[in-house]
């Protein structure tokens, strides 16, 4: 069965750690691997998933924000925040 793209944005803490830190810029895989703590074939999987959903993409070895993803994760960061709020 296909994931919704909200499945894809919300469903994965790992897919959400990337896009919140490809917000901040274009990461290579060694520098993602780092900030987000994992190894690399877990987050390759991810990658490919965001990927496929048009969320991201790789030039030259850097992965970035699509032009889909600069427009929806800000908006899911927001909601994240909102979440936070009440959670606490």
């Amino acid at each position: 069965m296909e994931s919704s793209l909200l499945d894809v944005l919300f469903l994965s803490e790992k897919r959400k750690s990337l896009l919140l830190l490809l917000l901040d810029g274009p990461k290579n895989i060694e520098e993602i691997k780092s900030m987000l703590n994992v190894r690399s074939s877990p987050i390759m999987t991810q990658i490919k998933i965001l990927m496929k959903h048009d969320l991201i993409v790789e030039n030259n070895r850097l992965y970035k924000l699509s032009s889909i993803g600069e427009i929806l994760v800000p908006k899911m960061k927001t909601i994240l925040e909102t979440f936070n709020v009440f959670d606490k």
